[in-house]
């Protein structure tokens, strides 16, 4: 009998010549003849599994650790599961949670992403952060404490323990924690502690929480400072707000466009910090809230990819501290859903930064536990600053004048143009020079390995660009006008040069990879970096997940607001930040978009409103500001262009005004 492939051959073959032989004749197969090579291939392929079967060895058994021990099940898995309610025998509290909230929401997730609330459980963890940011905090000693969320009170009260408040105010609506954790508190002789089942942070309704809790005397009275009063642009330490924002309430919307609970919060206090409603109406007043790891990325963006409307406009409001989190280098569950591994940050770039961070912190004799080091900032203790310069071509020659420096850019940019005429495939053939820029590990993975040298030699001359372009913005006031026009037009022909050699040099799948390089390298390294996250002032803890009961990681957020505030004689305050809003809404309908093709879209002439902070570096423009995507956008850039949208005289106005149809920058 021959083997079962040659029989499957043959059958194969039968059909195929019966369909030819049907299409010639335009007549039908014969059903038989082909039914019963149906049969024998099928039969074939049977007796094929089974000799497949029987040569193959039998697989010798191993043990298989339970998934619910590795990093990875940690990391990604969902919150829903037995480990996640698990009351950690280092933690007693988390055994006391569990008894007084015995159900087990299990199984998987569906459109839930948060358990119904998540309380802080390790005494530990509470006293490295207080001791962490505690110098900072003691501004606030004597102040009145309004407590979102409180819960099991163990932050709450290492809080009240530290800054001994006149009052403390705990807006608790669930009274499930009455009894076991908030009554204890009440009963303390000359207790601060207040309670109240009003909600500070409801989805549905909570502004007026703030004018009842003042007018019932569960805070000393206070009268809300009146409009234009110096005094509400300026930091009011009398006076703090803490808690929880990870929380669920019933009734609320699910599905794909559900803005989430938290999200929604942080978007009413940014409202109220730029506005003075609510309990800014007192001065500006800093906010330490909990929130779910999860939405890291969109409020403090450690990527100038995960730029959005929304995140701009919390850093307008505040300035944004992690004091605590899961390690960033580690992705959360969602990040791998999602699958963007490839917005995960240049590494070398994270170590870079964390680094600039560091000498931060030791100006102020800062330093983080080493059990609560996060990964980057060990990295950046055990790296030095001559390591990590090559991967930063935004560097200017030593001891050389502005004009010798474009000379040589010049000479250089010309030997480039040389080398992207060469055709690709003869570009080969010839010895490039060293390079002195080192592409990052995530671009070596994305950028072909015989377009790499050439790559390195752009970035160079790209990295003396951007250099160059710093140095004039910071210098200009000091040269003649006649120096500083010549010295402009020549360093926008190289920039245009530049650009026109990439195109020649590198297809554009290489281009693609480059200019998010590029993006990174101009947000990090410039004279003030774009984002926040590079802003920060410390490295935040890590906590690990047993810390908390349930098991579901959190954040802990520092947000103080900022002074400055728009509105003028045209326009008051909260139509300014409306105006600022529908901005963002209008422009980050394509964020990947060049910045000023955005500012098109705004009307007919609107690029008319870009102002000199487009092109000044110190505000994070380009000479050229056509370079900037819409999601480079520096918070300076967008305050100018909104004072400039207000005062233009072709503004739309009414039902068609821009701030008619703004909605929550989510």
């Amino acid at each position: 009998m021959a083997p079962p492939l040659a029989q499957a051959a043959r059958i194969a073959s039968r059909i195929a010549t019966a369909a030819r032989a049907a299409e010639k004749t335009a007549t039908k197969v014969n059903k038989g003849e082909l039914a019963a090579a149906v049969a024998q291939l099928k039969k074939a392929k049977k007796s094929n599994k089974n000799t497949e079967a029987a040569a193959k060895p039998e697989t010798p058994s191993v043990d298989v650790p339970d998934i619910s021990e590795t990093t990875r099940y940690k990391n990604l898995s969902s919150y829903r599961n037995t480990l996640t309610y698990y009351a950690h025998q280092d933690y007693p509290l988390s055994t006391t949670l569990s008894n007084v909230f015995p159900e087990k929401h299990l199984g998987p997730t569906s459109r839930e992403k948060f358990p119904d609330n998540v309380d802080v459980v390790s005494e530990a963890l509470c006293d490295q952060v207080i001791d962490y940011i505690g110098p900072d905090l003691d501004k606030h000693k004597g102040c009145d404490i309004i407590d979102l969320h409180p819960g099991a009170c163990l932050w709450s009260n290492k809080i009240h323990e530290r800054l001994k408040p006149r009052r403390h105010l705990l807006l608790e609506p669930d009274e499930r924690y009455l009894d076991p954790f908030i009554k204890p508190l009440l009963d303390q002789k000359e207790s601060a502690y207040r309670h109240t089942t009003l909600s500070g942070a409801a989805p549905k309704g909570y502004f007026d929480t703030y004018d009842k809790i003042f007018d019932d005397h569960l805070l000393p009275q206070r009268d809300p400072l009146p409009a234009n009063d110096p005094r509400l642009r300026k930091s009011n330490h009398s006076l703090l707000v803490i808690g929880s924002l990870v929380r669920r309430y019933s009734g609320l919307r699910t599905g794909t466009n559900a803005v989430a609970f938290p999200n929604l919060i942080l978007h009413h206090l940014a409202e109220a910090a730029q506005t003075n409603i609510m309990f800014q109406r007192y001065g500006l007043i800093r906010v330490l809230l909990w929130v779910p790891d999860e939405i890291k990325n969109s409020i403090l963006p450690d990527t100038v990819l995960h730029r959005t409307g929304y995140s701009i406009n919390l850093e307008s409001a505040f300035n944004i501290a992690e004091v605590v989190g899961s390690d960033r280098s580690q992705m959360s569950r969602t990040e791998v859903n999602k699958k963007i591994l490839h917005r995960q940050r240049q590494d070398q770039l994270d170590v870079w930064s964390a680094r600039r961070v560091l000498e931060r912190m030791q100006s102020k004799a800062m330093a983080i536990p080493e059990h609560r080091r996060p990964e980057m900032h060990q990295r950046a203790l055990d790296a030095d600053d001559q390591s990590l310069s090559d991967y930063n071509p935004i560097r200017l020659p030593k001891d050389k004048p502005l004009q010798a420096i474009v000379d040589d850019h010049e000479g250089q940019l010309k030997k480039l143009a040389e080398l992207a005429a060469i055709p690709r495939i003869k570009r080969k053939q010839h010895t490039l020079p060293e390079a002195k820029f080192k592409l990052t590990n995530a671009s070596q993975e994305y950028i072909k390995v015989q377009d790499q040298p050439g790559c390195r030699l752009w970035f160079d001359s790209w990295g003396l660009q951007i250099a160059i372009e710093n140095e004039l913005s910071a210098t200009k006031t000091t040269m003649a006008e006649q120096l500083r026009t010549d010295l402009e037009t020549r360093i926008l022909a190289a920039d245009k040069k530049l650009s026109s050699i990439q195109e020649k040099m590198f297809s554009k799948d290489v281009v693609k990879q480059m200019v998010v390089l590029m993006n990174e390298l101009f947000a990090l390294c410039g004279p003030n970096p774009t984002m926040e996250w590079d802003r920060r002032p410390f490295e935040p803890m890590t906590a690990a997940e047993e810390e908390f009961w349930p098991r579901f990681p959190m954040r802990l957020v520092d947000l103080k607001p900022r002074a400055e505030a728009l509105g003028d004689d045209l326009m008051n305050p909260t139509e300014a930040n409306h105006v600022r809003r529908g901005l963002l809404k209008a422009m980050f309908t394509h964020p990947a978009a060049p910045l000023m093709d955005s500012i098109d879209r705004l009307g007919p002439g609107a690029r008319d409103l870009v102002g000199p902070e487009f092109s000044d570096a110190s505000s994070g423009g380009r000479l050229d500001p056509k370079h900037l995507l819409t999601r480079d956008i520096t918070r300076e850039q967008l305050t100018a262009l909104t004072k400039a949208y207000i005062e233009w005289p072709f503004r739309p106005l009414g039902s068609e005004a821009i701030e008619a149809n703004e909605v929550e920058v989510v």
